[in-house]
């Protein structure tokens, strides 16, 4: 308890769903921006498969194991000579 103490309490405040001005995430800062003019968005897409060689002498135990089963990156930008490029690779099985 003197931990929670040492400082005020706070509270949660929700923007509203009804205004989009609260909801919307705005920036301002444009002269902190970085030259590039364009920003990745990346997705990896995974199945999960059982794990059997768990350790019996372990603390812990292995369940199940994340298998890759491709990925996606798509450049975003608004350069011209740059234009939107997707890429997918799946990875065999």
């Amino acid at each position: 308890m003197p931990n929670c103490m040492q400082h005020s309490p706070q509270q949660v405040v929700y923007p509203d769903l009804h205004n989009p001005d609260e909801y919307k995430l705005k920036y301002h800062d444009h002269d902190k921006e970085h030259a590039m003019k364009f920003f990745l968005v990346c997705d990896f897409e995974s199945f999960l498969e059982p794990y059997c060689d768990s350790d019996p002498n372990g603390t812990t135990r292995i369940i199940d194991e994340h298998k890759v089963s491709g990925f996606c990156c798509h450049r975003v930008t608004d350069l011209p000579q740059t234009l939107s490029l997707l890429l997918f690779t799946a990875v065999p099985m």
